[in-house]
């Protein structure tokens, strides 16, 4: 049985293969969070180097939508003792951390629709979904739907 280590090395190696022969992302940026380092990462999709670091912390981040436009991300942060469940909004046009913003508990899932009008935040422990309207520079208040 292989060990997930190499599974998991294959995967993204893979990913980044089909980046790069697709010839419309090769010229776009990735954005990769980091648990470990509590960090956003963009990387420059042409030369898989990295090209700009945005910091968190104290949150740590998970799973990453990037508007149409590429001018914001919005990353569902890791729930834990001190965040219940939030989400960062990094501006990627000056690399830094707009605002954040509370939702329901755990979030594990995140996008962005592709008007880029509203973003979608799934609650797993709450069963259910933050919906909020894009208005980043001044933080959101998002509606969470709850299903019993």
């Amino acid at each position: 049985m292989p060990q997930p280590s190499r599974i998991l090395s294959f995967v993204i190696f893979f990913a980044v293969a089909l980046l790069l022969l697709s010839s419309r992302a090769v010229a776009q940026t990735i954005y990769v969070t980091s648990q470990a380092s509590q960090t956003i990462t963009a990387i420059q999709g042409s030369t898989i180097t990295p090209v700009a670091t945005i910091s968190t912390s104290p949150y740590v981040p998970g799973p990453i939508a990037v508007t149409p436009d590429g001018r914001w991300a919005y990353v569902a942060n890791i729930c834990g003792t001190t965040d219940p469940g939030s989400v960062t909004v990094a501006d990627l046009v000056n690399n830094k951390v707009a605002s954040v913003t509370t939702v329901g508990r755990c979030p594990d899932a995140i996008a962005v629709t592709q008007n880029g009008t509203a973003v979608y935040v799934s609650n797993g422990p709450d069963d259910s979904v933050s919906v909020t309207v894009q208005k980043p520079a001044r933080g959101y208040q998002p509606a969470t739907v709850r299903f019993f």
